[in-house]
């Protein structure tokens, strides 16, 4: 998180830096979802699906190459992880983010939402 917005920031997400990292991820899920029009999976599976290089839902470039493809799946590697490393953990258990480190969180949920907003439906 670049420093002149963290302060921003803060007291949106009070102390309560678990749940705003939770809610942070299940958002992106959710617009996931909506921009992919894909609502019968979750997870993993769901970005698995949706920005698979070989069948994708939503491509984030136009696919044309290597280069293109290998973007695309390291972008659905970025969006599984998030989901795997930051959704699913704080679904089942306590965790005690601090806040700097929940404000990084937030911001990569936050970047790969902005990223979405260039995919389009294929």
């Amino acid at each position: 998180m670049y420093p002149q917005n963290s302060g921003k920031l803060r007291p949106k997400i009070s102390s309560h830096y678990r749940e705003a990292v939770l809610n942070a991820s299940i958002a992106l899920v959710d617009y996931v979802k909506r921009m992919s029009g894909l609502n019968s999976l979750d997870g993993s599976a769901l970005m698995a699906s949706v920005f698979s290089p070989k069948k994708s839902k939503l491509a984030l470039n136009d696919l044309s190459g290597e280069t293109e493809k290998d973007e695309q799946a390291g972008f659905m590697h970025l969006f599984m992880g998030a989901v795997l490393a930051l959704r699913n953990p704080r679904a089942h258990a306590i965790f005690d983010d601090s806040p700097e480190m929940a404000l990084d969180y937030i911001a990569f949920l936050s970047r790969l939402a902005k990223r979405l907003d260039s995919g389009a439906r294929v």
